[in-house]
């Protein structure tokens, strides 16, 4: 990547430091006197559990903030509710190759903040700590206990898992609704064991709330599909230090033309869905004549023609930053990807319009991408520049593809 980009990416990033709102939304929280103090909470769609809050009593007063160590709990209406809790948690990393040959748990008491998942008869409770996930129930007669589940390595190519927390929910989910065999398929995860505590809650007749976000459901809560042409204005140069080739050194002319692109937006869970992966297969045609020279040895004038076909596919990540509900603003960097057969620069004679010399093929080569638009409901207009591309993969050749497009989208879904 060229100092350019570097900066420009710093740029972008710093951008989205600067511009970047989390909103300040309606709940309260408990401290220690056991007071409950309504106010507005900085919602940051946690994807670890937090350690801290911070807080407005009303909309005119100045941000504060409320440590783990003072307060009980707090909940953001819509979104989430927390606990904190003094709990044996077992910090076992699940990571492949760092998994130990323990099968035990080793629990350390520690105090956090859970996430409430399920409240009622028995109650469900999450924890997340970058790549670690651990889940905690409660029931009147039991205290706040982590559901263990557990892998390790019995040999070198032997992984088991402790799935002990089955025999947990087997023994306290005392339910005719609740089944060996039912408990045999729940996994550990949120969706499979909120459903079966969902089930047992209402099995047993007994008042029950589900703490979860208001957000789309099923499939389209996390993926966009955006229909992208937009107006490219690309140019190219090639150049040689060979004193038998330097004559051909061409610089083609800047051609604006139009392209077509589909995205693939993949929405990521935390963070208010500020965060998405991008995905979009685009079509570029650039065709183009270099300056007119004359070849030296046959003294014939002659011209280099490029015709460059490709498939691009940028993949990389999406920051948004939102202004209103219909209305925000946003930055992308992707790595772009190309496929180009049957693309070439030829040399021809200007008399004849006949091949002069062998044409050089284009190659695969990859280079990357800065954008930064504005979305409207479903309309989109972005600004994109492309790094430099190398075009040819030939020791005496030096080559250069740059483009800039004006994207104009519309999203599907």
């Amino acid at each position: 990547m060229s100092t350019k980009s570097i900066l420009f990416l710093l740029i972008l990033i710093s951008a989205s430091n600067l511009f970047a709102q989390i909103s300040f939304e309606k709940g309260y929280f408990i401290n220690n006197s056991n007071d409950t103090i309504h106010c507005l909470i900085k919602n940051f769609d946690w994807k670890s559990n937090p350690t801290a809050i911070q807080f407005k009593i009303n909309s005119n007063d100045n941000e504060k903030t409320k440590t783990i160590n003072e307060i009980k709990e707090f909940s953001i209406v819509n979104s989430s509710k927390y606990i904190v809790a003094n709990v044996d948690i077992d910090r076992s990393t699940d990571v492949l190759h760092l998994l130990s040959n323990e099968r035990n748990p080793k629990f350390k008491k520690e105090t956090i903040f859970l996430k409430v998942l399920e409240e009622g008869k028995a109650s469900l409770y999450s924890y997340k700590d970058n790549s670690l996930t651990r889940f905690f129930f409660s029931k009147p007669d039991v205290a706040i206990t982590q559901l263990v589940y557990k892998r390790y390595i019995v040999n070198v190519n032997d992984i088991k898992t402790n799935n002990y927390y089955k025999q947990q929910l087997l023994a306290n989910l005392d339910s005719e609704k609740i089944t060996e065999k039912k408990v045999k398929w729940t996994k550990y995860n949120t969706k499979s064991l909120r459903k079966l505590f969902s089930t047992y809650n209402e099995s047993s007749n007994t008042f029950r709330i589900s703490h979860q976000n208001k957000k789309r459901k099923g499939f389209l809560s996390f993926f966009n599909l955006n229909i992208r042409p937009r107006i490219n204005n690309s140019s190219a140069s090639i150049t040689s230090e060979s004193v038998l080739r330097n004559s051909r050194n061409s610089i083609f002319e800047s051609m604006t033309n139009f392209g077509l692109g589909a995205e693939a937006e993949f929405i990521l869970p935390f963070n208010k869905n500020k965060w998405s992966v991008i995905v979009e297969p685009t079509y570029l045609k650039y065709e183009a004549n270099g300056q007119e020279y004359i070849n030296p040895v046959s003294l014939l004038t002659e011209q280099a023609k490029i015709s460059y076909t490709a498939i691009e596919i940028p993949v990389g990540i999406r920051h948004y930053i939102f202004l209103t509900k219909k209305l925000s603003l946003f930055l992308n960097i992707q790595v772009v990807l190309n496929s180009s057969p049957n693309s070439e620069i030829q040399f021809l004679n200007q008399n004849n319009n006949m091949q002069a010399t062998t044409p050089l093929n284009i190659a695969t080569n990859t280079n990357y991408t800065f954008g930064g638009g504005v979305k409207y409901r479903r309309f989109i207009l972005e600004l994109r520049h492309y790094t430099k591309r190398n075009l040819l993969n030939l020791g005496t050749w030096e080559s250069e593809f740059k483009s800039n497009s004006l994207v104009l989208g519309y999203s599907l879904f």
